[in-house]
């Protein structure tokens, strides 16, 4: 992507914008300890603010629930003005008074939804919802990062990159649609850019006003016909929008829609006037492609774009041919033959599974498109990683040279395992770092410092969310502040290395939980690893709430379910458990709720 240093000076950018009825500048919202440094965003339904918490001493952005204009609850017409802070009907009545009420409760719904949403996803994350000044306030992390909006306006981009930046929004809004959610407005203005990643601004699904108001039509650009007049929205719904995002993108770099530019594409301009041809259409039952199929064409990279093109085509469509005539002929002796059995399909793509600086991809195929979970490990760490796609460039994790298990697994084939060898590299540092303490707990409240011996050298970190690589930062000392971050609440792995000169040591990798007190999670427990004897101990998090944990054998002999209260550790040796491999449960409850349950994966061995 680009440059996280450059990427967080673009986000500074950020722009105050003069209002007539937002809140003023160094104002308090209410009682709260937020007060306005600057408004940054205005919509038809809400004002946006970057505040400063005065008791924790950071920054925020907080969102303020105040339609503008007309607007209309059912049948009845409402309009809201503000006096000194308070916002009231400009005309009250019982009825009137009802819709505000019930408009209110709909908006504090869907900022839990967003929080909720914000722990699967890459939303931004809700901290809080509050009532102030007659209205609802919700409060999120302030963002670093600049928008795609800030990006496109502030730096010039190469085509490609904007087509991978694009591939990230299309995969973002495939993970919402599998939740089940339709974004419907997919603007540049609500969308950061980071160095590894997008992260989405939060979306309206239960409220629906119908508003006459102009600060409508910079929206109407990015939103479907059917959405623009309040009709059924479907996934199809966000398709539209897409389209008007990638001709806006693909406009900074010269592109226009239906014309054939000369740009430095790794794909045909007619590629790309393809997909704008079946995403613009005005009836959503004419957008007649889907957003894998959008994938798939803009990730097309032909090698040669010169004279010989022509002469490519033609052999593009033999193949094409010689294809198609594979398949009918497959199908033709399956069906004859009626084979009962379902045939695997999958396949490791390379024999050669020697990992070093000219060779870092292990790559495989299959019939399955789903899901597959990884796991890669030895005799010290395990990497359990999940995702879509059939490869993975180990040179990303750092891992030590050595030998290492590679387990592929979904719900459709059989797991296939390997094994691969990280080789020694030749400007390998003696001395590696070492982190004070194996495993890190912190609550989001607190100072979170980690601290590593790192012998004066320069230090390479990267940080990982759920073993995806979020940051990558050299740094002079021997300690990082994670507040620099705005890292949410979750599970992070932290590897570090030393460099000096063109020399690097092994990467020493630690674990990072990040829990909220105040809310029910389930317990966090002390668990390097998958492996434990079983005459040691399980240790979690101490927490006021009464911890349960079942254990579930593999081969479905031993399900047993404990209880703790005021407690923080579990012997093993004092329970019925078997040497072998077992699902663990865990959650936390109180009087009146119980946590969502997590699910571990551990090996009990004999010492």
């Amino acid at each position: 992507m680009i440059n996280l240093e450059e990427l967080l000076q673009l986000g500074a950018f950020e722009e105050h914008i003069d209002t007539l009825y937002g809140l003023k500048c160094t104002e308090r919202i209410g009682k709260s300890p937020y007060v306005i440094d600057k408004v940054i965003h205005r919509s038809h339904k809400t004002y946006t603010y970057k505040v400063k918490d005065t008791v924790l001493n950071r920054f925020f952005v907080v969102k303020e629930f105040f339609p503008q204009g007309t607007f209309f609850y059912e049948s009845e017409p409402l309009e809201l003005i503000r006096e000194h802070q308070q916002i009231t009907l400009k005309k009250d009545s019982p009825e009137a008074s009802r819709d505000f009420s019930l408009l209110k409760e709909q908006y504090k719904e869907d900022a839990f939804l967003m929080k909720r949403l914000g722990e699967k996803l890459n939303i931004i994350e809700v901290i809080d919802v509050f009532y102030e000044n007659n209205t609802v306030y919700v409060v999120m992390p302030y963002i670093l990062y600049p928008t795609l909006d800030q990006l496109l306006k502030y730096k010039v981009l190469k085509p490609n990159l904007l087509i991978d930046i694009y591939i990230k929004i299309l995969n973002q809004i495939t993970a919402l649609h599998q939740q089940g959610y339709v974004y419907k407005i997919i603007k540049p203005s609500s969308i950061y850019i980071t160095d590894t990643s997008i992260i989405l601004k939060g979306f309206s699904v239960k409220l629906k006003l119908k508003q006459d108001s102009i600060i409508q039509i910079s929206e109407q650009l990015f939103m479907a016909p059917e959405a623009q007049i309040h009709g059924e929205l479907t996934f199809k719904s966000d398709l539209y929008p897409l389209g008007q995002l990638l001709n806006y993108m693909m406009e900074f770099v010269g592109y226009k829609h239906f014309e054939k530019p000369n740009l430095e594409l790794r794909l045909e301009s007619g590629r790309i006037d393809y997909v704008l041809s079946k995403v613009l259409e005005e009836d959503p039952n004419k957008r007649e492609i889907t957003i894998p199929e959008m994938i798939s064409l803009l990730k097309y990279m032909p090698e040669d774009k010169s004279k010989n093109g022509q002469m490519f085509k033609w052999i593009f469509a033999l193949l094409m041919m010689m294809v198609l005539s594979f398949i009918v002929l497959k199908w033709f002796l399956a069906k004859s033959l009626e084979e009962e059995v379902a045939i695997d399909e999958f396949q490791f793509l390379k024999e050669d599974f020697v990992i070093n600086d000219n060779h870092s991809l292990i790559t495989w195929e299959t019939d399955d498109e789903g899901l597959q979970e990884i796991k890669i490990s030895n005799e010290e760490d395990v990497w359990f990683i999940v995702q879509e796609e059939h490869f993975i460039d180990l040179s990303t994790y750092d891992l030590s040279p050595g030998r290492y298990g590679f387990h592929v697994d979904n719900d459709t084939i059989e797991p296939r395992e390997i094994e691969f060898v990280v080789e020694e590299k030749e400007n390998l540092l003696k001395e590696k770092p070492g982190f004070m303490h194996p495993y890190y707990v912190f609550y989001t409240s607190e100072n979170k410092i980690i601290s590593w011996e790192n012998e004066n050298k320069i230090t390479e970190v990267k940080i990982f969310k759920d073993f995806h690589l979020i940051y990558q930062i050299d740094v002079e000392q021997n300690h990082l502040d994670l507040d620099f971050f705005q890292l949410k609440e979750g599970h992070y792995q932290f590897l570090v290395k030393l460099k000096e000169d063109d020399k690097v040591s092994e990467s020493v990798m630690t674990e990072i939980d990040l829990i909220d007190e105040n809310a029910l999670k389930p317990p966090v427990v002390f668990l390097k690893g998958f492996q434990l004897s079983l005459n040691e101990t399980l240790n979690w998090l101490q927490t006021d709430q009464k911890v349960t944990i079942e254990w579930l054998s593999k081969d479905g002999k031993i399900d047993l379910e404990v209880s703790f209260e005021d407690a923080n550790q579990m012997k093993l040796s004092e329970y019925p458990l078997q040497a072998g491999l077992y699902e663990l449960y865990l959650s936390s409850s109180n009087q009146d709720q119980m946590s969502e349950i997590k699910k571990l994966t551990v090996e009990l061995i004999e010492e």
